[in-house]
């Protein structure tokens, strides 16, 4: 069926037998439009697309289904694809969709790849009041459609899957949005939502294991904006930029100095493996976080200048940081698990100048205090629990097992009660201005203490301290009008699905995707989103081969083999089940240089075959301290004088591949202001190349200033200041080569890496 004008759908309508409903010229008008009240629309599998696709997803334009201003509509059993915004609704109370495909709809080109971030890609949600999320397109966006049910509804190759725009009372429920560029699902102030039983997983960008961890505000829930009295439940989110993204947005934080995303309820999430926050939840208050997994992230939780959260019986472990609070108050941090992370809990004032200036600021203050950390239980953490200008901190009731500093008091903390802990092991540190008196804690006799603290009775043996913080009565309430009608995530009740009878919530989380690999290292990102593992891939694990290279084989539990070879070469494994990788090296000792080829066939089919090269310059390299005056983009004079000095540190390497972050090269050392001469000679062996010479392409990329001399003479030249930047050219080499490479750091990432690649 092809349609040269919008369909206009007045009436009940059934599309039987029809495989495609293929769309001329797409509009922001729709393909198909609802117009009246108490139409059902049931397309019975049918796919509405575009009649001739863009060449790339980010050309894709105009909407697929579009419902207008009318009541009670519901729209059954289709696949929309192919469009900017596959299904829009306005102004549509009662709208119900239900088992709709929206994959293959537009998404952004991203610009970032696996050795560098590119800032034009992180997406900006902070405004939406006039549609501004539109540019970003999406597979369902409804506006105004209070009462709305989306059930069974999935998308994968998109950008934002579900965006809820001034949708009151909405229900999202067994839907399936991951695998996306953006965000899983959207909310803007959408209040007294339930949102139950959803994958959100792997919505994410701005990721390159090992190289860049940013995110680029990409999530699996984002809730921004006077979103309020909201359910979010057994939800899972796992591998996202972040998992849950609360943001009171910015009529609190700039105009108002009130409201925020109040009084939401995250219960029984999976938030894992977020590459910045599982949850955040900032300048909001009383929101609960309750029974969600929170592993391996950098922050659990961070809730920066929230009020009145209550975070109970939570999990996490291998975080950077579990629970991160600045400028927080009166928040509850109840029976949670923290398990190998760097710091448990982290309380903190700084001086956030602009931020306490703000609106909110200004309104709602900006101390950090009145927090209470109970009957927690921390294990193996090097930092249980950090405050720092903290007044007022209940710790109470807390196992630190196993952890080098359970508690490290600093700057004008203040401890209001310290009552019936077991410290196993450890040193407390009291670097505050104020002196700590603890009550009832059991202290082990290896416990070390600095600073002023003060046990006034220690319980007489770990097990009757280990009864009385666990079978005790509760040691301390903040004093609160209006308590929590719970004690325990286990006491809650709520709807397990919209239309079901309230029932105790005793479900674990959706279980993880069935033939997707756990771990960051697993987040695969191309410039088009993230690698969903459904279709077979082969790829360079890394650009970089000196002494070895390695191959990446993708895809759901499928076999691969190594088919073709080098014959100087040898691959490990041959054989195994994707996704898996492939290390390949040359069969006797290390080369200086050889090409090779390999081949790999996945799941029956056979790859391309993929050429690279063995190289080994033997580089020394050299690192340098220069100061400003010194800058070395204003004369060469300057780079003489940085190289002449002595060396702040010199190494030998096979290659140069350096991604140093923040960090710098030399521990205690300033990452700031550095420079690198990297010198190296690269050998051909004879009869390689034709007529005595052999083409191939020099690449770097770096942050900031580089330079590239190939037996004298430059061959990339980027003497400026810059994000990481890739730059590259084609070079002939000799019998015997002189390689230098200069290179120099101004301030924030740094980056350096130098690739030889064959031309093909």
């Amino acid at each position: 069926m092809i349609l040269g004008e919008p369909e206009r759908i007045s009436a009940n309508r059934t599309f039987n037998d029809i495989a495609a409903i293929d769309v001329t010229l797409p509009t922001d008008d729709g393909a198909l439009i609802v117009d009246r009240d108490n139409v059902t629309l049931d397309l019975k599998g049918a796919h509405l697309r575009p009649a001739e696709f863009a060449a790339t997803p980010d050309q894709y334009t105009g909407r697929g289904i579009v419902v207008r201003g009318a009541k009670n509509v519901t729209l059954y059993n289709a696949v929309v694809l192919g469009f900017k915004v596959a299904i829009h609704a306005e102004n549509a109370p009662g709208l119900t969709i239900e088992n709709i495909d929206v994959s293959g709809n537009y998404r952004q080109h991203l610009k970032s790849t696996t050795q560098r971030e590119q800032l034009d890609d992180w997406i900006y949600g902070h405004e939406n009041d006039k549609d501004e999320w539109l540019r970003y397109g999406a597979g369902i966006y409804l506006k105004n459609c209070d009462g709305a049910v989306i059930k069974n509804c999935r998308a994968r190759n998109g950008q934002n899957g579900i965006c809820l725009v001034n949708c009151n009372d909405a229900t999202v429920v067994d839907n399936d949005m991951s695998f996306m560029s953006g965000w899983g699902l959207a909310l803007w102030r959408s209040s007294r939502c339930k949102v139950i039983g959803n994958r959100f997983d792997y919505c994410v960008r701005g990721y390159s294991h090992g190289v860049y961890a940013r995110g680029q505000d990409s999530t699996g829930i984002l809730v921004y904006e006077q979103c309020s009295d909201n359910i979010f439940a057994y939800n899972s989110a796992t591998h996202g930029g972040d998992g849950f993204f609360l943001y009171a947005g910015h009529e609190t934080t700039q105009r108002t100095g009130e409201g925020g995303c109040n009084r939401n309820i995250v219960y029984r999430n999976d938030f894992s493996h977020a590459i910045a926050n599982g949850i955040e939840a900032t300048f909001s208050d009383r929101n609960i976080f309750m029974g969600n997994k929170l592993n391996h992230c950098t922050h659990g939780i961070w809730a920066g200048y929230s009020r009145r959260s209550l975070i109970e019986d939570n999990e996490m472990s291998h975080c950077q940081n579990g629970v991160s609070i600045e400028h927080g108050r009166e928040n509850r941090i109840f029976w949670n698990r923290f398990t190998n992370c760097e710091k448990g809990v982290w309380l903190w004032w700084d001086d956030d100048k602009d931020l306490i200036a703000s609106a909110f600021g200004r309104k709602q203050g900006a101390d950090s205090k009145n927090e209470c950390v109970e009957r927690n239980i921390f294990k193996n953490c090097a930092t249980a629990i950090r405050a720092d200008t903290t007044a007022i901190l209940t710790v109470n009731g807390n196992t630190f097992e196993g952890c080098n500093v359970p508690l490290d008091v600093l700057g004008a903390s203040t401890i209001h009660s310290l009552t019936g802990n077991l410290f196993l092991a450890g040193e407390l540190r009291n670097g505050s201005s104020s002196s700590i008196t603890g009550d009832r804690n059991f202290v082990d006799a290896g416990v070390r203490a600095t600073g002023p603290i003060n046990w006034t009775r220690a319980a007489p043996d770990r097990e009757t301290a280990w009864s009385a913080v666990h079978n005790g009565p509760e040691y301390h309430q903040l004093d609160d009008p209006h308590p929590w009608p719970w004690s325990r995530a286990s006491d809650m009740r709520l709807p397990v699905t919209a239309d079901g009878p309230p029932d105790r919530l005793g479900t674990k989380p959706l279980a993880p995707l069935p033939g997707v690999p756990e771990g960051k290292e697993h987040i695969l990102i191309d410039e088009w989103g993230p690698y969903g593992y459904e279709e077979p891939r082969i790829e360079w694990m890394d650009a970089i081969s000196c002494d070895s290279a390695s191959v990446r084989v993708l895809g759901r539990r499928i076999p691969f083999t190594v088919y073709t070879i080098s014959p100087n070469f040898v691959a490990d494994p041959r054989t195994g089940i994707a996704p898996g990788i492939v290390n390949i090296r040359p069969r006797e000792g290390t080369l200086s240089f050889e090409p090779f080829f390999v081949g790999v066939t996945c799941d029956g089919k056979s790859s391309p075959i993929m050429v690279g090269v063995i190289w080994s310059a033997d580089w020394d390299i050299r690192y340098y301290a220069w100061k400003p005056a010194l800058d070395p983009r204003t004369s060469d004079g300057n780079w003489s004088k940085i190289v002449a000095s002595a060396p702040m540190k010199r190494e030998k390497s096979a290659c140069v591949d350096y991604v140093w972050g923040g960090r710098g090269p030399v521990p205690d050392q300033s990452p700031d202001h550095f420079a690198v001469m990297a010198e190296g000679r690269l050998t051909i062996p004879s009869g390689m190349a034709a007529n005595g010479d052999l083409r191939l392409r020099f690449k770097t990329i770096s942050d900031d200033g580089v330079r590239v001399y190939l037996n004298g003479e430059k061959v990339i030249d980027n003497w400026t200041w810059h994000v990481p930047t890739e730059d590259a050219a084609e070079v002939v080499l000799k019998r015997e080569n002189d390689l230098r490479i200069e290179y120099f750091e101004i301030d924030g990432h740094a980056q350096l890496q130098f690739f030889i690649e064959p031309v093909q």
